[in-house]
């Protein structure tokens, strides 16, 4: 990056912390200048409202949410270890929001906040509703490969079993963050999985 991209970066990342720590209408401008560090002047030679900066807050970490993902599947590996490698993809933005937190009934409604707006903008209401078709699609097939590998049982619903894995992935990021976060949350991840595998598996 150069550095008007980093500036605008810098200031697009401080802003969505305090917009998720503290919700939209408790943020005000003058807070948003002293946080970023930056003169006002050069604040403003940015971002001039503050209802663009959180619209564009809100699409950097869309954005950023979005790209960090990487449907791969590895056929060396089980589909037990490949859920997990993927799910080492999403901690670290569960690490992010946690640290972005405060008292949990405050963020968690801070958060819900932050969702609804997002999907008041119907081009990111598509794109998520897309990106979670192709999710869901991609884990169902992953689930009829294992199935035909013999490794889960062939009578589960390849469908019904992808909501479950999609269901986990997002569940436990938002638990982790606001209920239980006494250790990292690709730990407790595998240990969901693990369990859940210890009942699907076909067993030797």
């Amino acid at each position: 990056m150069n550095e008007i991209q980093d500036n605008k970066h810098h200031i697009l990342a401080t802003a969505f912390k305090l917009f998720f720590q503290k919700g939209y209408k408790e943020v005000t401008m003058s807070e948003l200048v002293k946080e970023s560090g930056l003169s006002k002047g050069a604040f403003y030679h940015y971002f001039s409202s503050k209802e663009e900066l959180y619209n564009h807050s809100m699409e950097m970490f869309m954005s950023h949410y979005l790209s960090n993902f990487s449907i791969d599947y590895d056929e060396s590996q089980t589909l037990r270890n490949n859920l997990k490698r993927l799910y080492n993809q999403f901690s670290p933005i569960t690490d992010q929001m946690n640290t972005s937190t405060q008292e949990a009934a405050e963020a968690l409604s801070n958060y819900l906040i932050f969702l609804q707006n997002l999907m008041r903008k119907e081009a990111w209401r598509t794109k998520m509703e897309v990106y979670n078709r192709n999710f869901t699609d991609e884990f169902t097939r992953w689930i009829k490969l294992a199935q035909t590998r013999g490794e889960i049982m062939k009578a589960l619903d390849p469908l019904l079993l992808a909501k479950h894995f999609t269901s986990l992935m997002k569940g436990v990021g938002v638990l982790h963050t606001f209920v239980d976060s006494s250790e990292p949350v690709q730990v407790t991840f595998g240990k969901l999985v693990d369990q859940f595998f210890d009942v699907i598996e076909i067993k030797d």
